[in-house]
């Protein structure tokens, strides 16, 4: 599922994009992964998505909820009151429910998803100038404006400017955002602008800025600004590949072998990376220097789980950032095992 998720791409009309509505982060997800599912450039008709309930919280992050049949039930009674608004330039609108049926079969805890059929001129028969975007790189995020954020933003990907200028309430509008919460410019900034443009740098393939535009004493509009970060990555790994080719960083593969995850999502330069970083980290051990290979295996695999655990399985710079800061102080109890592989996520203290 991991590799065939990298892969996937979902496909929307800009007035899809652009539509106002209020999901939460978890809807979102299950209606950006039913997308991503559709034949949106030959489909005449929607079918229906027959998807177990663990695969799809395993790509969301949260294994557990799973289990939990009235939270999958809420979920679907959600989602199937939810609606849309689709504006047009002369002044027409259309409101428009997301799906049109939802259905859970708990014997073989089978999910199924059927979009509404007023959703086929947004996802259907689309014409090819459609480029979508990767299903992962929404997937990995932890706010639900951070998602609309992406989306918003990465419509302007192949234009020469990549750059948004909205209105402060059109923003806060197409964001989800409640006219009763964050009244005040200063909350809305910091809850959502600040929090979706941080996640989206630090998680996502754009780098976004942003400028406020005053139209007299109040601001106004938003411009944002970004960039693609793909033709980073894709450099990193082809350079990877090409070391590998060649009996080079042979590690990686030792790596994904502790980890032993069938869901595993991060790249081998994302693991290249996380494995410079736990070498530097563990630099100047003394009582590791006889199985250091060992040590770093085990370092890697609990601040996997970890991250598993605390966040999600796609959250990698999450994953860094307990690395490099040793939240559960494992340098210090390295020193003092013989054999670091004993170091497991959860049983520290048993």
């Amino acid at each position: 599922m991991a590799e065939k998720e990298n892969k996937i791409k979902v496909f929307k009309t800009n007035k899809l994009i652009e539509a106002r509505y209020n999901l939460n982060l978890v809807e979102q997800k299950l209606i950006l992964y039913a997308a991503s599912q559709v034949n949106c450039f030959t489909g005449e008709d929607f079918t229906i998505l027959k998807m177990p309930v663990s695969e799809f919280f395993s790509i969301i992050g949260n294994d557990e909820k799973s289990k939990n049949h009235t939270y999958i039930k809420n979920l679907a009674k959600g989602l199937m009151s939810k609606q849309l608004e689709i504006n047009y330039p002369n002044g027409n609108w259309e409101i428009i429910q997301w799906l049109s049926r939802c259905k859970y079969g708990s014997e073989e805890a089978i999910i199924e998803i059927e979009f509404s059929k007023y959703m086929k001129p947004y996802l259907l028969k689309l014409e090819e100038h459609y480029k979508g975007y990767p299903l992962r790189e929404v997937m990995q995020l932890g706010s639900k404006y951070s998602i609309r954020l992406y989306e918003l933003l990465i419509q302007w990907e192949y234009t020469n400017h990549k750059s948004l200028t909205i209105t402060v309430e059109e923003l806060r509008k197409k964001m989800g955002v409640e006219d009763t919460e964050y009244k005040r410019f200063t909350n809305f900034e910091d809850r959502v602008i600040r929090t979706a443009v941080t996640e989206l740098n630090n998680i996502s393939n754009l780098f976004v800025t942003y400028e406020k535009i005053k139209l007299g004493r109040r601001i106004d509009k938003i411009k944002f600004k970004f960039s693609v970060k793909e033709n980073e990555k894709s450099i990193a790994e082809e350079e990877i590949k090409q070391l590998k080719d060649i009996g080079f960083v042979d590690y990686i593969e030792i790596i994904k072998e502790i980890f032993d995850d069938d869901e595993l999502v991060f790249t081998d330069s994302e693991i290249n990376n996380a494995y410079i970083l736990t070498v530097e980290k563990l630099d100047n051990i003394d009582a590791i220097q006889q199985n250091r290979d060992d040590a770093v295996g085990a370092y890697m695999l609990y601040y996997y789980e970890y991250t598993k655990d605390k966040a999600n399985r796609r959250a990698y710079n999450y994953f860094l950032k307990a690395i490099r800061e040793d939240y559960s102080n494992l340098r210090t109890l390295l020193k003092f095992h013989q054999d670091p592989l004993t170091l497991k996520y959860g049983k520290l203290f048993e």
